[in-house]
């Protein structure tokens, strides 16, 4: 017992030996500085914990990958997707799956690095800051921490899940260290590894890197020390560099990020000159919001001085400055005064303000270097140009809150705490009478805190669009995939971070970040009729607004045809959030598809084509699925469905079943549509064990007429619930928890035997139906799940085993990837066959056959999806296919045809029901891969608080799709 202890204290106790000696070693103006920046570290964490629950929508993208990464499924949307680069900032997204994989889950690492690293700004501004003014003995450099500390943008952006603390504490870091290695040159260039790690962070830090190395050859070159020192540099920085990027082209087969080209919207937004672009507004906006504008002075005065000569260049560029900006060249002008001259220079005014900005920044930019401390003052300058090149290039970014502006507060910070240094340092008072010095000082950090505190107090409660906002989304379409007894679900949207971490869905992404067919075309209308609605056949699509605009989704008349808006769901106290679609034939068929026989008509002209009880053993308090299939037309009122369920000996109970969901209500029914409606309802603890007879009474909404049957019984016999109620002579047995379970097990044996016998569509109704008996019992669901997926996935890739017609195998082996993408027996045989159909395509486009090539292609990645490089040659392939200009290059020497549309989708036929037994191979590519767990009275999920991870396990991850690939 005294041997722990023992390895505690020595270490323990040497740290703070250590920490004594450090501490007395210290002056007394260190030691003051050292404790104000240790308050400041703790106000910058108090600033971050205002935003302590929300995460940005985007971190969502970086958490899922992480996620996927370490479950073994590679860089991908979703498991068993394609490779696709959704992500910018690949060193953040290591960090997070480091994590993730010990056992932390993203939500609360990316929260403790991003203060971590938002706090370590703090120092790290105040050293840079020093190195910046050699000689100084004042308290000036606490200036830059001060101004971190209190910055909404900062805490705002370290708080929200993204790389942008990453960022900062490596660019400070980065900064800093390239200074002190000029002390000592012949040591390690860690400075190097600092700037590579941020040039991996964001795409845009190799400029902070040339600019972190611009600065080490020019400390070099000032010290005569050129060769050694530089060239390790360049050396440490560019291998590994170049190694990195040499992988993830070969591994996602694009020379840039997936979210680069999602963004290249073919639109020029780098135009420098053209003073009203979308980037100098951005810069412009922040500056006025924060006060900036109205100092600029003061930044300049950070590089030179109001001491000699220098003080003139400051009050020149200010004077003419003010004249640039805050006149248009036109105002106050008689009209009769129009010289040609005037003219010209009118015209150009806004390229004048362009000029003398660039001008102005590079005028004191070397004024600065003629004074001590000009190198380290430059990299200060030279970084936050970078930062604003940028801006200037990307032509700003669509999320609040100043996000660019974000990666280059330390050297803004530490630029602006330069000036108000030079500023006190020039005031006419002594060193004694050092109160006036002391008020300015209060009045800069009040003027430059009150606006940044004032807009975290503003923007606390969400400063943008955060994963918890996308997630009620989330919960309230996994309703409706529960409500309609879907197993698979593949979506249509936008907003991708909620969607990856938590639906487990295939996705097609509407911006295009995660989805590379998306990211490399500008939706062409060809390209969407044929990439979306005739080969990705979404179950569900988000589409209002300025994406639905964007996408032009309601020109095309499939989607009109194919898709049914259901309500929106709660998006504020009164807000709904709309433009929710679904599949129409989810549950509008074209034809009745249930069991034979079964038809009853009812007065309102409505008809009860036939229903099915397919797991009727239920436990006590359990719940019971039924379906029934519907028909109306002209109906002038809606109507509602009362099951009834009655024992014979005074045991009643009825449930109100809404006819098509009220979505899709009667009084819109058509008369050749045949509404398949999926419930399940709870059963009461008042139903003790027993059998009980299944009837159905309708009533209309209006009236609370009930709609009766029109063919009578003979024999009439006396009410049990309602006068005009339809028994249907099926029965249902509530039975205890045991014998329900029993039921359960039967069925999934009963799975197991149908799936070793080819008959695997039957197999995976077996399996609903064992999760029917015990609706409720979701623990018994997740532990047999898997079991009947592989189950399933193994009977379909032995069906592929067994012949020799290609596009059969195809099928086969794409069906059983929905249900285990990871089998062995499936991979064994899709991979092998993927790379046979990658060469057939190859050959075919050889022989500039791209009809040949995008089939052969497409097939090859519904097998193996790895094959990002076959990725690439596929949407080729479809370019020159569909004569679209996508963002893809075109093989050499391949000019683009003329324009040509994509074969119309053949209509599709409404499968047929899986008979209960003995048929070997009907159902296997009908409903038997529609339906899964759902309440049809069932609320939608409670949601949880903004920014929290909610509790999933109710959203447990199904083989996905919505039907059997076709050809």
């Amino acid at each position: 017992m005294g041997v722990l202890p023992d390895m505690i204290k020595r270490p323990a106790w040497a740290f703070f030996e250590w920490l004594r000696t450090w501490w007395f070693d210290l002056t007394q103006r260190q030691r003051v500085h050292y404790s104000v920046l240790a308050l400041l570290m703790v106000g910058s964490v108090a600033h971050f914990l205002v935003f302590a629950v929300y995460y940005i929508e985007d971190a969502g993208i970086s958490f899922a990958y992480a996620r996927n990464f370490v479950d073994g499924e590679g860089w991908v949307t979703f498991p068993g997707g394609e490779r696709v680069e959704g992500f910018s900032n690949p060193l953040w997204t290591w960090l997070i799956a480091l994590a993730y994989a010990i056992g932390i889950p993203p939500w609360t690492s990316s929260k403790v690095m991003g203060a971590l690293f938002g706090a370590l700004c703090i120092p790290l501004s105040y050293f840079i800051a020093r190195r910046c003014r050699p000689g100084a003995d004042d308290h000036a450099a606490l200036l830059p921490p001060f101004f971190l500390a209190a910055s909404s943008t900062a805490a705002i952006w370290h708080a929200s899940g993204l790389e942008n603390g990453l960022f900062s504490v490596l660019l400070a870091a980065g900064m800093l260290q390239v200074l002190r290695e000029a002390e000592r040159p012949e040591r390690f260039p860690w400075s190097a590894v600092l700037f590579l790690g941020l040039a991996l962070t964001r795409p845009e830090g190799i400029l902070y890197a040339a600019m972190g190395g611009f600065t080490r050859l020019l400390l070099a070159v000032r010290d005569r020390r050129l060769v050694g020192p530089i060239l390790r540099w360049l050396v440490v920085f560019w291998a590994p560099f170049l190694v990195y990027h040499a992988w993830r082209y070969n591994y996602f087969a694009w020379e840039w990020p997936n979210t680069y080209y999602a963004k290249l919207s073919g639109e020029d937004r780098f135009q420098l000159w053209k003073w009203n672009t979308r980037g100098w507004r951005y810069l412009r906006n922040y500056m006025s919001a924060f006060g900036f504008a109205f100092i600029l002075p003061v930044f300049a005065l950070g590089l030179t001085t109001l001491r000699d000569w220098r003080r003139w260049l400051v009050v020149g560029l200010t004077a003419l400055g003010a004249v640039l900006y805050l006149w248009d060249g036109r105002a106050g002008i008689p009209a009769d005064f129009d010289p040609d001259w005037l003219n010209w220079l009118q015209r150009r005014w806004d390229n004048a303000r362009v000029l003398f900005t660039l001008s102005a920044v590079a005028t004191v930019s070397l004024a600065t270097l003629i004074r001590r401390g000009g190198i380290a003052r430059l990299q200060v300058v030279l970084m936050t140009a970078a930062g604003v090149f940028f801006i200037l290039y990307s032509g700003n970014d669509w999320m609040a809150q100043w996000r660019f502006l974000s990666y280059i507060v330390v050297p803004g910070f530490v630029l602006l705490g330069l000036g108000v240094a030079e500023l006190l340092a020039c005031l006419p008072v002594s060193e004694e009478r050092g109160r006036l010095r002391g008020v300015v000082t209060a009045v800069v950090l009040v003027a430059v805190g009150a606006p940044n505190i004032w807009n975290s107090a503003w923007s606390a409660p969400e400063p943008e669009t955060s994963v918890s906002d996308v997630y009620k989304r989330v919960r309230y379409m996994t309703w409706v995939q529960r409500r309609l007894h879907l197993d698979r679900v593949v979506l249509f949207d936008v907003d991708m971070g909620a969607h990856m971490y938590y639906s487990g869905w295939r996705i097609i992404d509407v911006a295009g970040l995660v989805d590379v067919p998306m990211a490399r075309h500008s939706y062409e209308k060809t390209f969407i009729k044929e990439y979306v609605l005739n080969e990705g056949r979404p179950t569900f699509a988000h589409m209002h607004g300025g994406w639905a605009s964007k996408v032009k989704i309601f020109s095309h008349p499939e989607f009109k045809r194919d898709y049914l808006e259901i309500p929106g769901y709660p998006a504020g106290r009164r807000a709904l959030h709309v433009g929710n679609h679904i599949r129409r034939d989810l549950f509008i068929k074209d034809a009745y598809s249930g069991p034979p026989t079964r038809e009853h008509r009812f007065t309102g002209g409505v008809t009860l084509e036939g229903w099915d009880v397919p797991a009727p053993e239920v436990p006590v308090e359990g719940e019971l699925y039924i379906e029934l299939w519907l028909r109306a037309g002209f109906r002038k009122s809606d109507f509602r469905v009362l099951v009834v369920l009655d024992d014979g000996k005074g045991h009643v109970h009825a449930a109100a079943l809404p006819p098509g969901y009220d979505w899709y209500n009667p009084t819109e029914w058509k008369r050749s549509e045949h509404i398949h409606n999926r419930y399940t309802f709870a059963l009461p603890g008042s139903l003790p064990e027993g059998r009980y007879h299944l009837g159905v009474v309708l009533l209309d909404v209006e009236t609370g007429e009930v709609l009766r049957p029109l063919a009578q019984p003979e024999d009439p016999q006396p009410a049990r619930y309602m006068d005009g109620e339809l028994f249907l002579g099926e029965v249902v047995k509530i039975v205890s928890r045991e014998s329900a379970t029993a039921e359960a097990d039967a069925d999934r044996q009963r799975m197991v035997e149908l799936a070793r016998s080819d008959r695997c569509g039957d197999a995976w109704q077996a399996w609903r139906e064992a999760r029917w008996h015990i609706f409720k019992n979701k623990s018994y669901h997740e532990e047999f799940e898997p079991q009947a997926m592989s189950e399933v996935a193994a009977c379909y890739a032995n069906r592929a085993a067994a012949t020799d017609d290609v596009q059969e195998k195809v099928r086969a082996l794409t069906e059983a990837r929905w249900y285990d993408h990871d089998l062995d027996l499936v991979t064994d045989q899709a991979r092998p066959l993927a790379a046979e159909l990658d060469a057939a395509g190859d050959a075919c486009a050889a022989a500039l056959d791209w009809e040949c090539a995008y089939g052969n292609y497409r097939d090859a990645l519904a097998l193996d999806p790895r094959l990002s490089w076959t990725r690439r040659k596929a949407e080729q392939a479809r370019d020159l296919r569909l004569g679209i200009k996508g963002k893809t290059p075109l093989p050499e020497g391949v000019t683009l045809p003329p324009p040509v549309k994509p074969d119309k989708p053949e209509p599709r036929k409404p499968p047929p029901i899986p008979p209960r037994e003995g048929d070997d191979d009907a159902g296997d590519e009908g409903d038997d891969a529609d339906e899964a767990d759902a309440s049809e009275e069932a609320p939608p999920p409670r949601l949880g608080p903004a920014g929290l991870r909610p509790d999933f396990r109710q959203l447990k991850k199904t083989p996905e799709g919505l039907e059997p690939t076709e050809e």
